[in-house]
């Protein structure tokens, strides 16, 4: 009897050094290792699962993150309970690396994609009653392509599922809160997608080739077809353009095309630009959820970038918007030029052409070059 008195207690305080083992540390797996936020716990069931909370490697393995200090509580908030992460990872039957998945979600119809996000909100409508849903969308996490769709709950719950195909595995991600806690809460989840979990480099697409960038000058026309015509980037104007050729990660050898004005033009002219061109792509983006998908990728990804570059002194953005009917992303915005008094204004845009060449675009400028940056920036967008 006094044995069974005190097992509760030794139940718990094992708990409790589980939890503070995984709290705020870092936890590998096969696929990707995650670090879990110190606000949350990696979840435990029984004293059994806090010592085999993954499985052998190849089979099917789940972690749920939840609020700090639910281990050790025997009535839990139901609220709280319901703030978590899930990470789970399961084989498939036949093999579909990423770059595989990526490039055959960016060929679906419109209607193929609605097909597949009517799929899985069937199968959640069955386990939880939905009262919104966010139709299937794609995103990345950590250089890996996901499927991504969410739902709200009557119950008061938010939730997202991503879905990544690594190989020989299906890894989901989904994320849950409750709406009375959602300032609390999705913070925590956003920054653990964001900067949280890394995936493996063996699954991430690799270059195909290594080799390294080719630049030469041109002081002929340059008529390359996927650029357009003369009139659009004002080639008898600029004889001094650049151009080079990269392999693109993960596309079968596939390659980016750049050309842009020499370093001094800057200096000259008082403006720079650079238009790279991806090859090879074009049947990616036949259908409008895809072409739509890219570009808003594309603003996520350059807004994380203008923000992350911490050269840019006093950056102000002044304009920031997709429009779809034109197929086409712009931001732009100015800093302080770091070796003189001068502003710099510049631009960026990610333009899908009307025969689907994929088109992304660097100008900046000092306000006497402002004539000629503007004209090739409208030139781009009005394509």
């Amino acid at each position: 009897m006094k044995n069974h008195k005190h097992l509760p207690l030794l139940i718990m305080l094992l708990l409790v050094a589980t939890s503070a083992l995984f709290a705020g540390q870092a936890v590998t797996t096969r696929h990707f290792t995650f670090t879990v936020p110190d606000s949350m716990e990696v979840q435990v069931a029984d004293l059994k699962t806090a010592f085999s909370l993954q499985a052998q490697p190849g089979g099917t393995y789940t972690y749920t993150l939840q609020p700090k200090g639910l281990n050790t509580k025997r009535l839990k908030s139901a609220n709280s309970a319901n703030n978590t992460i899930t990470l789970k990872a399961e084989r498939l039957s036949q093999e579909r690396d990423n770059a595989t998945f990526r490039s055959q979600t960016l060929a679906f119809s419109e209607e193929e994609l609605l097909e597949a996000s009517k799929v899985f909100e069937n199968a959640i409508r069955r386990s939880e009653v939905v009262r919104t849903w966010y139709d299937l969308s794609t995103t990345e996490i950590d250089g890996m392509f996901a499927w991504k769709y969410g739902y709200e709950t009557l119950t008061g719950i938010h939730a997202e599922v991503y879905i990544i195909h690594a190989g020989d595995t299906l890894i989901s991600i989904t994320t849950r809160y409750t709406y009375d806690e959602q300032t609390k809460w999705k913070p925590v989840l956003e920054q653990f997608l964001a900067s949280g979990i890394s995936f493996m480099d063996s699954l991430k697409p690799k270059e195909i080739q290594n080799n390294p960038a080719r630049e030469e000058e041109t002081t002929a026309l340059y008529s390359y077809p996927l650029f357009g015509s003369s009139e659009t980037f004002l080639w008898e104007d600029e004889p001094d353009w650049r151009s080079s050729s990269v392999y693109l990660p993960g596309q079968g050898g596939k390659k980016v095309h750049t050309i842009k004005t020499s370093t001094e033009t800057l200096q000259s002219k008082g403006y720079y630009c650079k238009v790279s061109s991806i090859e090879g792509r074009k049947a990616l983006l036949a259908s409008t959820i895809s072409r739509q998908n890219y570009l808003l990728q594309s603003k996520r990804d350059i807004e994380q970038q203008l923000q992350n570059n911490t050269s840019l002194k006093n950056r102000e953005v002044h304009r920031n918007e997709i429009d779809y009917e034109n197929r086409f992303y712009v931001i732009t915005y100015t800093y302080d030029y770091p070796y003189g008094e001068e502003a710099i204004h510049g631009a960026m845009i990610v333009k899908i052409t009307k025969e689907n060449v994929m088109l992304q675009v660097e100008v900046e400028w000092f306000d006497r070059g402002e004539a000629l940056a503007s004209a090739i920036i409208e030139s781009i967008m009005t394509e």
